[in-house]
């Protein structure tokens, strides 16, 4: 039983004689459990990084506290793919163009998914409301407003740097014109 505190279920265990063998029975039950308890978990992990998301503890394979133990485990896991789904679900929206799509606010150390699709949210509404601009003060006849550069970093930047520049060579034909 020390040996099962510290973890080596494979611990040996003499068998009691006569009317003490019941211990031997309950000790190898308790080892049979915990053994197998190890064996599902290590499995559903497997599966998991395999992909399917699906697998989970057999629950009704286990009685008391072990089905206890079991739930407890699938209940956190799906929590994790539901917040996953949750926010793949909004991006999958921000693919289709909705950059207002809804995403609820995740709870405690959970709610860096949301800084970190607000952030992308951000930058997509402000190339989309920089090119609205470019777009207003070209119908406008306004050929020489440029969107903002420095609000972004990265391929954000490149982008609106991209829209400036395809604007400005429009420009060199049209001052070539106006010669």
């Amino acid at each position: 039983i020390a040996e099962f505190g510290k973890g080596n279920f494979n611990a040996e265990l003499e068998k009691f004689p006569g009317k003490k063998a019941f211990i031997n029975e309950n000790i190898e039950l308790l080892r049979a459990n915990v053994s197998r308890f190890i064996e599902d978990m290590a499995h559903m992990a497997q599966e998991h990084d395999a992909g399917d998301i699906d697998v989970s503890i057999p629950t009704e394979s286990y009685k008391g506290s072990f089905q206890t133990m079991a739930k407890g485990v699938n209940d956190m896991v799906n929590g994790h793919i539901a917040v996953k789904k949750k926010a793949m679900a909004c991006i999958a929206e921000f693919g289709k163009g909705n950059f207002a799509a809804p995403l609820e606010k995740f709870p405690g150390k959970k709610a860096f998914i949301n800084d970190t699709i607000e952030k992308v949210r951000e930058n997509l509404q402000g190339v989309t409301a920089e090119a609205a601009t470019l777009s207003k003060a070209a119908d406008s006849g306004e050929l020489s407003v440029r969107a903002d550069e420095t609000k972004y970093a990265g391929a954000w930047k490149e982008i609106i740097h991209g829209m400036n520049q395809t604007l400005q060579g429009f420009m060199v034909p049209m001052d070539e014109i106006g010669k």
